[in-house]
């Protein structure tokens, strides 16, 4: 039964999905898939009738950050290491490739196509920046298969960069709130 779920002070309502998985054992007293000593994971995986949501959350903006000096700080950190490639090489890409990994050998899901989907908690994303920030997630986990030529196998659907703003006016069907508003402008 879908619900809603919280990562850190970011409410997303998932009331209206099958099912939600809280992944990252990070996250968890008890542990989802006990491999997180050489394994990384996506932080949620929500069902749906007909797909999978594998879900990451990436919000230096987070209220809970001890001060706006902090939030700014950490929005920084999330830019340069997108601009490094670190932020997609050993952040993005090895979540979602462990995650499927994971999920295909444990036979945790079935065969419904999968979209990952980044939430960047960073407000100034601009849509261009995010898309320009898929494609090149796409190219780091594999996404068009070898030569670029596609898998023989379904992989992932689509990966999709978004942040708050952008994700509720695509998906009012499962809507973000803060738990407590950020003070950045």
């Amino acid at each position: 039964m879908g619900r809603a779920v919280f990562e850190k002070d970011v409410k997303i309502d998932f009331s209206d999905a099958l099912n939600v998985l809280e992944f990252d054992d990070n996250r968890r007293k008890e542990k989802t898939y006990g491999l997180s000593h050489c394994m990384a994971a996506v932080d949620f995986i929500v069902e749906w009738d007909k797909y999978y949501w594998f879900v990451e959350i990436k919000d230096p903006e987070t209220s809970t950050a001890l001060s706006d000096e902090i939030r700014h700080a950490g929005c920084k950190k999330v830019i340069d290491e997108f601009h490094s490639g670190n932020l997609i090489s050993k952040n993005l890409a090895p979540k979602i490739k462990d995650s499927f990994i994971y999920t295909k050998l444990q036979k945790t899901i079935d065969d419904k196509p999968i979209f990952y989907m980044v939430l960047l908690g960073i407000s100034s994303l601009n849509e261009p920046i995010a898309n320009h920030l898929a494609t090149k997630l796409k190219h780091g986990c594999g996404f068009f298969g070898p030569h670029n030529k596609g898998w023989e196998s379904p992989y992932l659907r689509d990966v999709i960069v978004l942040n708050i703003a952008q994700w509720n006016r695509t998906f009012p069907h499962c809507p973000i709130t803060r738990t407590s508003p950020p003070t950045l402008p």
